[in-house]
C-alpha cells in the first residue's frame, strides 16, 4: 500500500457555507475540522491495533472527507460556486443562511445558484424564519433540507452526509 493511497481519501465532498455570521462560520469550521479523518494515521493505527484505538463514538471521524468553503454574502457564494466548477472542484452541498442583510438573502442566493448548478444540494439554516415553509416551497421548490437554529449537531452532520453522498452517487451515475 503506497503512502498516497493512505493519505488520499477515495471520496470527499465540498461544502459551501454561505452565512454572514462569523460565529456560525467558526462553528462549521470547528465541527468539520474535528471530525475529519487523518487517513494515514487512522489506517496505520487500524493495521497496528486492529481498529481498537478509538472506542469513543464522539471521536470517530466522518466516513466521508469534507472540504469546507466559506462565503459571507450571497454574491460571494455564487462566485465561489462558479470558481469551484471552473477549477474542477464543484461544491455538492450549500449550507445557506436564510437571513443575510445588505444584499441577496439566502433564498434569492439559492435560486441563483440552483439556476446555474441544478445538481447542488441545499440545507437552509436559520434562527428567524420570516417566511413559512409553504412560502419557501413556492420560491425554491421542495428539494432542500431545512434546519432551525439551534439544531442538533448529530442531526446536522447526518443531513450533510446524506445530501453529500446523494450528490456523489448522482455524479458517479453520470460517469
Amino acid at each position: 500500500m503506497s503512502k498516497e493511497s493512505l493519505t488520499q481519501p477515495s471520496e470527499y465532498i465540498r461544502i459551501l457555507a454561505v452565512d454572514d455570521d462569523k460565529g456560525m462560520m467558526e462553528f462549521y469550521t470547528e465541527l468539520f475540522k474535528l471530525k475529519q479523518p487523518n487517513c494515514f494515521v487512522d489506517q496505520l493505527s487500524n493495521l497496528l491495533f486492529a481498529g481498537k484505538m478509538s472506542t469513543n463514538p464522539k471521536q470517530q471521524p466522518l466516513p466521508i472527507l469534507i472540504q469546507l468553503g466559506k462565503a459571507f454574502s450571497g454574491k460571494s457564494g455564487l462566485a465561489a460556486m462558479q470558481k469551484g466548477v471552473r477549477i474542477g472542484k464543484p461544491y455538492s452541498v450549500v449550507l445557506m443562511d436564510i437571513r443575510m442583510p445588505g444584499g441577496w438573502d439566502g433564498v434569492e442566493t439559492a435560486v441563483k445558484i440552483r439556476d446555474e448548478f441544478p445538481e447542488t444540494k441545499f440545507i437552509f439554516v436559520t434562527a428567524y424564519m420570516q417566511n413559512n415553509i409553504e412560502q419557501l416551497w413556492n420560491k425554491f421548490g421542495i428539494n432542500f433540507s431545512y434546519l432551525r437554529k439551534p439544531f442538533d449537531r448529530d442531526e446536522f452532520l447526518q443531513q450533510v452526509l446524506l445530501l453529500g453522498s446523494s450528490w456523489l452517487q448522482e455524479k458517479q451515475a453520470k460517469i
